[in-house]
């Protein structure tokens, strides 16, 4: 009866008990493994330790990190200013992981600043206060720019509706006048820039996942059927994880949005035309299309312009706003994954 009592405490001595705690944690949160995975017969075998398969491989009751030929190893040490780990997930908005996984780790990251991202949001038009046009003359037919007979004369709804000419365009051969763009007062009480960073990214780890690693042995285990990256505060990355990356944890925009607003000819109608005589009662004109040179016929000499531009009823502007100054990325994270 004595020998089977004592193979007993003799298997006992070698068991390593602690490593069936349930999830294989320890006391000291380093990783452990769950008892299914060990092999309590600690056979004795000619393989090495694998150190990050949850296996005891050379059958001396020790697994992975427990394991004398793991212990003083890269994997089996503590991953200074560890931040997170997980999948490294990119594009979307910050903090949000796929279905099925939490973000562990820094909460938004952002890559370098696009400088193309000058746009802003939120900018508002009040109601068309006036259309506005230009009209050009030239003292040859086809509206060359060597023969503008200068000043280009500015028109707007607000003005009066009959223009004088001095004698300086009674040499005119030609002319073109500009669609009209209607003018409204922009506001910028609410607007807002529009985020200027490449991208977010975040790190993602399984929702069922219970156990804290601080180990690339841990870590490697845990995300064995993925491609796993970790965040730390180091400017360097631990071994095996050497593909690095510099992302920023803090964003800082303190730009200003220079709203403006547009209106196209859509939003204006009416005719302007040139008139040879006493006043723009006169009977000798010249009708002028928006955006075409048009041709006067010979001996006209326009005297007025006859401006019929007006905003046309329930039409309105097209906000836009640019953006002043420039954000700042700041806090910056080393994000180092395994190689692909």
């Amino acid at each position: 009866m004595r020998f089977p009592l004592l193979m007993v405490l003799l298997c006992s001595a070698c068991w390593d008990f602690t490593a069936l705690t349930r999830g294989g944690e320890r006391p000291d949160g380093d990783d452990r493994l769950d008892g299914g995975d060990v092999d309590l017969l600690c056979r004795a075998s000619p393989l090495r330790e694998n150190c990050i398969d949850g296996i005891d491989n050379d059958g001396d009751c020790l697994v992975d990190c427990d394991d004398s030929e793991c212990a003083s190893g890269e994997l089996c040490q503590r991953i200074p200013g560890l931040l997170g780990y997980g999948v490294f997930t990119r594009g979307g908005p910050p903090e949000l992981c796929p279905v099925g996984t939490t973000l562990h780790g820094p909460p938004s990251l952002y890559d370098r600043i696009d400088d193309t991202q000058q746009a802003c949001s939120g900018c508002l038009c009040g109601p068309i206060t006036a259309c506005v046009s230009e009209l050009r003359i030239y003292s040859n037919n086809a509206c060359s720019n060597n023969q503008l007979i200068s000043p280009a004369l500015s028109l707007t709804s607000t003005a009066s509706s009959c223009v004088g000419l001095n004698d300086s365009y009674s040499q005119a051969k030609s002319a073109i006048v500009d669609p009209p763009r209607a003018v409204c007062q922009p506001d910028g009480t609410n607007a807002r820039p529009n985020p200027a960073w490449s991208q977010t990214a975040r790190l993602c780890r399984s929702d069922t996942a219970s156990q804290h690693c601080t180990t690339p042995a841990c870590i490697l285990r845990e995300l064995h059927d993925v491609r796993p990256c970790l965040a730390t505060t180091e400017s360097t990355c631990p071994s095996p994880f050497t593909v690095k990356q510099v992302w920023y944890r803090t964003y800082t925009d303190s730009r200003t949005c220079q709203c403006t607003c547009m209106g196209g000819a859509p939003a204006c109608e009416g005719t302007v035309t040139l008139v040879e005589g006493m006043n723009c009662m006169a009977s000798n004109k010249v009708g002028l299309t928006y955006g075409e040179c048009r041709s006067t016929p010979s001996n006209f000499r326009p005297q007025w312009v006859d401006n019929g531009i007006k905003p046309k009823s329930g039409q309105s502007c097209t906000p836009s706003g640019t953006a002043q100054g420039r954000p700042m990325l700041s806090d910056p994270v080393t994000i180092c994954c395994l190689p692909p």
